[in-house]
């Protein structure tokens, strides 16, 4: 039924708007995912991407000149982690009703329903029953990658975040 009303949307809907996600000053991506583990549920970093802009936070880090003091392996590590929480945003995008959210009053707030929303969804359809789902669980699962090629952004999803997800 959702995939049915949001083929009807984007048929007799027009292009995407612009984004309205607030920017924040980008922080370098290593100092702003310090606190994210292998362990940090995929509801915390699906926020956390767009309130601390992690997609500019990384383009700043490979522009910086402490990454080219960087060791391969570390440059690696970081674009990796970055590769991961990509993927992981990417399913709960494609899993959510609405995006963004159309209030800026509580942004915070309102993204983290999305996300909880969106991840019920996940659970129910990739079979992690009630156990709690981490960005890494999300990424590595066997079913991301071929629920990627399938699935569609929600129709009113801006531009600007398509291009970085896809």
């Amino acid at each position: 039924m959702g995939a049915s009303i949001r083929r009807l949307e984007s048929h007799f809907m027009g292009d995407a708007p612009e984004s309205d996600v607030p920017r924040t000053a980008a922080k370098k991506f290593s100092v702003s995912t310090k606190g994210v583990t292998p362990q940090t549920l995929v509801v915390d970093v699906f926020v956390n991407i767009f309130v601390e802009n992690y997609p500019d936070g990384m383009a700043l880090e490979q522009n910086s000149k402490e990454w080219n003091d960087m060791t391969e392996r570390e440059k690696k590590s970081h674009r990796n982690r970055f590769s991961q929480i990509k993927h992981a945003v990417r399913m709960v995008l494609m899993h959510a009703d609405s995006f963004p959210p159309t209030s800026d009053k509580q942004f915070k707030q309102t993204l983290r329903k999305i996300a909880i929303a969106a991840v019920d969804c996940i659970r129910d359809s990739f079979d992690f029953r009630s156990r709690t789902i981490t960005f890494n669980k999300l990424a590595d699962h066997s079913k991301t990658k071929e629920r990627e090629k399938t699935l569609e952004f929600p129709p009113n999803t801006p531009e600007d975040i398509r291009k970085i997800f896809n």
